[in-house]
């Protein structure tokens, strides 16, 4: 009966520890391509498209690893 009471405490620690990854790469990106297109001089609706889209790129790419790592860390009974 413990061991059932500790493997639920770490898997609470575990869910609870996680940093949304995916979307600080998402923000972060955008972010960066903003700026590079402003000071290049494109046209503002190319800098939005292309800001958007590298940030979900950016994002899904991130969380698919994030994901992939945490499954390959779980302990295998």
């Amino acid at each position: 009966m413990n061991d059932i009471a500790s493997d639920r405490r770490t898997r609470r620690r575990r869910d609870q520890e996680r940093i949304p990854f995916g979307s600080l790469a998402a923000l972060f990106t955008g972010c960066i391509v903003t700026l590079i297109g402003v000071f290049s001089g494109i046209e503002p609706f190319d800098v939005l498209v292309r800001s958007v889209v590298s940030a979900v790129a950016m994002g899904l790419l991130v969380s698919i690893g994030v994901a992939i790592i945490r499954v390959a860390d779980l302990k295998r009974e």
